[in-house]
């Protein structure tokens, strides 16, 4: 559900993995791992992309439960 959610506010921003990735500084595999739930980001850049896709961290990292 989080990974969905995730994807979910990328896509309504209309932002490829590849751009969102250079945006932030990171590789795409990376992001699309954070995205998947294989990678965790660091604390920063979970920040970084919560305020990117205008979502909090709740939204994209919470407890699905």
């Amino acid at each position: 559900m989080i990974r969905k959610t995730f994807s979910q506010q990328r896509e309504l921003k209309g932002v490829s993995t590849t751009k969102m990735a250079a945006d932030l500084g990171i590789t795409e595999s990376h992001l699309r791992g954070i995205e998947r739930g294989r990678n965790n980001p660091t604390l920063k850049l979970a920040f970084q992309i919560s305020k990117y896709l205008g979502s909090s961290l709740e939204e994209l990292f919470g407890d699905a439960s």
